[in-house]
């Protein structure tokens, strides 16, 4: 099941491991959604709840608030409800689909 989080584009007082480029649309508030399987290890996640992404290659690391989680029964439904340019930045809907898929 995908589940969105939503934080505010600026730093606030979980590591999570993402590409430079997520990292850099994150840290610059273009990207304020992230997508991750429903899984036990997310489950944990609520709004207020400190994350921390660390970029992949350099090891840099932001820190952001959660605002809101949302469930989602299919990827389908995501892609309907959510809009695609928060959670990729400047990707066509059939790349971001692409991405998901390899999930």
């Amino acid at each position: 099941m995908p589940e969105t989080i939503s934080w505010p584009g600026q730093n606030l007082p979980g590591i999570m491991g993402v590409p430079e480029e997520a990292f850099l649309a994150i840290e610059s508030g273009q990207k304020t959604l992230e997508v991750r399987l429903g899984t036990n290890s997310f489950s944990h996640i609520k709004p207020g709840t400190v994350l921390e992404f660390m970029t992949l290659g350099t090891k840099t690391m932001i820190k952001v608030r959660v605002l809101e989680t949302k469930k989602y029964q299919t990827l389908e439904d995501l892609m309907v409800a959510e809009d695609m340019e928060k959670i990729a930045p400047g990707k066509s809907k059939e790349e971001i689909n692409k991405m998901f898929q390899k999930f």
